[in-house]
C-alpha cells in the first residue's frame, strides 16, 4: 500500500468522509492486476492507485462509487474477462479477477427520536457498538441521556434541519405519542439515512400509514420504514427491545438480510 493511500485512508477516518479501498485479493487466467494492488475511490470518483486500468478498473470505481451512495460496509466483486482470439497467433485470453471492497472512515451515526425508555436503552447499547448517538426530545425537564454525543430539544420541524439524515445514518423513532412518531416519519420523507424504524404494533402503524399516506406522504417512504422495529426476539422490557433493535440496525449496517418484522404495508 503506497504512502499517499494510508495518508487518505487516515484522512477519511479522521474527518469522516468516507472512501473505499478496493484490493484484488484473488485472480484466475490472464488479467491486467497482481494479488495486493490496492485503489482507493472517493465519493467524486477521484482514485489513488489502480488495479489494472481499463473496464476493470472502470467497474471498479463504479460498484466503489455505488458502495458509498448505498453507505454499505463492503463487498466483493468478480470481474471475468471475455476470452478473445488473439490477432497474431489464435491464443485464447481471459481470466477473473476478486477485487473486495471496503469502505472506510463509514458514519455510524444513531438518531433517536424520544428519550424515554426504551429509547435510552437503545442508546446505551448502541454507545457501546462504537455508534455516536442522537438524541432529540423536546419535552420540559428531559435531559441528556448518559452516553449520547449530542442532545437536541428545538421543536421537531428545526431540529429535522439540523440532524444528519445522509447515507451511513441510522434514524430510531420512539417518541411517547404516536402522532408525533407520524409527525416524525411525515418530516423524514426525502431524507435518505440508511434506515428508519419506529416503535409501534402492526395494527397502530398500518392505521398511521393510512393517514400519512392521505396527507402526501410518499409510499416508497413508508414502505422502507422497519416497523414493527427489531428483530423478532420476543423481547418485552425496553432494555430487551433495545437489543431486539440494535441487532437490527447492525444486520443493516453491515449489509446482512435479517429476519426481522415485516413492514405494516
Amino acid at each position: 500500500m503506497t504512502p499517499e493511500i494510508i495518508e487518505t485512508m487516515e484522512r477519511a477516518i479522521r474527518e469522516r468522509t468516507p472512501g473505499v479501498l478496493c484490493t484484488v485479493v484473488a485472480k484466475n487466467g490472464s488479467t491486467p492486476c497482481r494479488i495486493g494492488s490496492k485503489m482507493w475511490v472517493e465519493k467524486n470518483g477521484t482514485t489513488i492507485g489502480t488495479v489494472g486500468g481499463g473496464a476493470l478498473e472502470r467497474e471498479t470505481i463504479s460498484k466503489a462509487r455505488k458502495l458509498l451512495s448505498d453507505g454499505r460496509p463492503n463487498e466483493m466483486m468478480e470481474y471475468r474477462l471475455e476470452a478473445e482470439p488473439s490477432d497474431t497467433e489464435g491464443l485464447i485470453c481471459g481470466g477473473s479477477t476478486a477485487i473486495f471492497m471496503e469502505t472506510i472512515g463509514r458514519r455510524r451515526d444513531l438518531v433517536i427520536f424520544g428519550a424515554g425508555h426504551v429509547g435510552q436503552a437503545v442508546g446505551t447499547i448502541a454507545s457501546l457498538c462504537g455508534y455516536s448517538v442522537i438524541f432529540w426530545d423536546d419535552r420540559d425537564g428531559i435531559t441528556a441521556p448518559s452516553g449520547c454525543s449530542r442532545f437536541v430539544d428545538l421543536p421537531l420541524e428545526e431540529a429535522i434541519e439540523t440532524l444528519p439524515m445522509e447515507p451511513g445514518v441510522s434514524v430510531v423513532i420512539c417518541t411517547w405519542a404516536h402522532g408525533k412518531d407520524g409527525n416524525v416519519v411525515k418530516l423524514l420523507d426525502g431524507r435518505d439515512p440508511s434506515y428508519i424504524g419506529m416503535l409501534s404494533s402492526k395494527k397502530k402503524a398500518a392505521t398511521l400509514w393510512e393517514t400519512l399516506g392521505k396527507e402526501g406522504v410518499s409510499k416508497e417512504h413508508l414502505e422502507r420504514i422497519h416497523t414493527p422495529i427489531g428483530l423478532e426476539i420476543g423481547a418485552g422490557s425496553p432494555q430487551e427491545i433495545a437489543v431486539a433493535i440494535m441487532a437490527e440496525i447492525i444486520s443493516n449496517d453491515s449489509g446482512k438480510n435479517s429476519s426481522g418484522c415485516p413492514s405494516a404495508i
